[in-house]
């Protein structure tokens, strides 16, 4: 039947009208409106192994750690600097992490530099939401 409504219905001469009278709906026009990302990201980092850093992150604010529902997961950046960065833009590295915990590799050479981190969420849609405050730790 769908096949037939494609090929014979959606075109002139049969209009929105006709396609209502017979039953048919109409294909929608209306772009749907972007979801605005009002959550934010709060995490913690653990030391885990050498060269291993763990993002443990949740919903700011609450006690559960799944992600918000909608969203793809939390954007994380992070880079090894000598000052704290002004922006997120200075943070070089970045990941899409579905998941808590998240782990951060490093290679021999970071041993004992400074590792900064932020995370926003990400809805399905690709929007990001606010960024977190900058948090630090030594690389192990």
């Amino acid at each position: 039947m769908r096949a037939f409504v494609n090929q014979f219905l959606r075109f002139p001469p049969v209009t929105n009208v006709d396609r209502v009278e017979i039953g048919v709906p109409n294909h929608d026009t209306i772009r749907t409106d972007h979801k605005v990302v009002t959550e934010m990201v709060d995490f913690v980092l653990h030391l885990r192994n050498i060269r291993e850093t763990m993002i443990d992150f949740w919903i700011q604010g609450e006690t559960h750690k799944a992600k918000p529902v909608g969203y793809d997961g939390a954007v994380i950046v992070w880079g090894t600097l000598d000052a704290h960065p002004q922006h997120t833009d200075d943070l070089i590295h970045h990941s899409m992490a579905s998941r808590t915990p998240f782990a951060l590799h490093f290679d021999e050479t970071d041993r004992g530099k400074t590792v900064y981190v932020a995370a926003a969420w990400q809805n399905e849609r690709g929007i990001i939401g606010q960024w977190s405050e900058f948090k630090n730790a030594i690389v192990p």
